[in-house]
């Protein structure tokens, strides 16, 4: 569930960096916890507040990198088959996020189209989600550089 909820503000993070000009941040109608996550303070958050360095923390672009690029265990890609000398491209891409998490996708011209989160248990299962979770896992995923 924490992983999840890592994910979405995560994703948040990455649409409001995006978004945001000077004269119309919208930081202040997210969640304590959104922006909090956002940044990848870890532990009980229950008690903390959002400090201006929080703030500018926030739309710190290589932060943001940073903090993803530490979130995640790994990041594959693989192709299809085809004949040795053949230009093939990456289709397919997977995230482990940690022991138990993984994102797996389908790439259109390396740029993740699709993305499925799935929970281990006795064997990997699909994560039911919402319209605005999947539109976030996807935001999530497209972060990341599948090419050289």
């Amino acid at each position: 569930m924490e992983t999840m909820k890592n994910i979405w503000a995560i994703a948040e993070r990455i649409r409001h960096i995006e978004d945001c000009t000077e004269e119309d941040c919208t930081l202040e109608k997210m969640s304590r916890e959104d922006i909090l996550r956002g940044i990848a303070v870890t532990g009980n958050i229950d008690d903390m507040e959002v400090t201006f360095d929080d703030i500018e923390i926030y739309h710190d672009k290589k932060d943001l990198r940073e903090v993803i690029e530490n979130y995640i265990l790994y990041l594959v890609v693989r192709s299809p088959w085809h004949y040795p000398g053949e230009d093939c491209q990456e289709t397919e891409f997977r995230i482990k996020l940690d022991d138990v998490t993984r994102i797996t996708g389908i790439l259109f011209e390396y740029y993740p189209e699709s993305a499925i989160l799935e929970k281990k248990g006795d064997k990997w299962e699909e994560c039911t989600l919402t319209e605005k979770q999947k539109e976030d896992l996807l935001t999530f995923c497209r972060f990341f550089r599948y090419t050289d």
